[in-house]
């Protein structure tokens, strides 16, 4: 039994790096603090920097078990390797 919900996955993909970076961007919006009666257009907030990448889903409510996302993406001679963590906002 695991004490705090802690995730790592590594994903292979056939894609290259830059094409993750493409598909990332268009799920991921600039962290905002104030959010009052705004929607977004897309499902998860945070930064991406280079090959890595920070993010956690945007919710209309407050969720201390919503995970943040930390990611790294390698160049592979056939695609790219996604490493990724996730733990909730409480021990983030």
């Amino acid at each position: 039994m695991k004490f705090m919900p802690y995730e790592y996955l590594r994903l292979e993909s056939t894609l290259a790096v830059a094409d993750i970076h493409q598909k990332l961007e268009r799920v991921i919006e600039p962290k905002r603090h104030f959010k009052l009666f705004e929607k977004s257009s897309k499902p998860y907030e945070g930064r991406i920097e280079g090959t890595r990448f920070e993010v956690s889903r945007i919710l209309d409510y407050r969720n201390a078990l919503r995970p943040n996302i930390v990611g790294h993406i390698q160049a592979q001679p056939q695609g790219s390797t996604v490493s990724i963590s996730m733990k909730p906002d409480l021990v983030a």
